[in-house]
């Protein structure tokens, strides 16, 4: 009897163990499928940056894509605070110079929990609204998002700055 009693609960803890095993793989599969698919949205905000600026929606592009507390840290100009401030700097840059990103590169994207961050490289070209030859140019970048209420991403902080040489690749 005691050898049964004994074989019983071993069989139980047995049970329960790989109960909880198969519990936590599972968990941990939703766990990585949420990240792939929060990843992905985060990509698909890139792309649709991307597209709205090279098409001069920058008030869309701002509204739809920014945080209203949204920070921009552009070079050699002071910080942007808020989606008004945003909106300013990218008018007053687009007076002065027509600018195309060309080609973006999304190098990471880090998702934990409702906090994303992205990294890659723009390479585009910068036309002088006054007349003057286009130029090429060649940026790092650092976005942060967060997701919102209705589930969407927006970013609360960008920066970036100058690659140097054209076309040298970044390590």
């Amino acid at each position: 009897m005691k050898n049964r009693t004994m074989l019983a609960v071993l069989i139980l803890m047995f049970c329960a163990a790989f109960s909880c095993t198969k519990d936590n793989t599972r968990e941990a599969g939703l766990a990585a499928a949420r990240m792939e698919a929060d990843a992905r949205a985060v990509r698909n905000v890139l792309d649709q940056w991307v597209q709205l600026y090279n098409a001069g929606r920058y008030e869309t592009l701002i509204s739809t894509l920014y945080a209203e507390d949204a920070v921009l840290m552009a070079p050699n100009v002071p910080i942007c605070k808020g989606r008004e401030a945003i909106l300013l700097g990218y008018m007053k840059t687009t007076e002065v110079n027509d600018e195309h990103v060309d080609t973006t590169v999304v190098e990471d994207v880090r998702v934990s929990g409702d906090l994303a961050v992205a990294s890659g490289w723009d390479a585009g070209t910068t036309t002088p609204r006054v007349g003057g030859s286009p130029e090429k140019y060649s940026v790092k970048w650092l976005m942060v998002m967060k997701r919102q209420s209705d589930d969407t991403w927006k970013l609360i902080y960008e920066v970036w700055n100058e690659n140097g040489k054209v076309g040298r690749k970044q390590e």
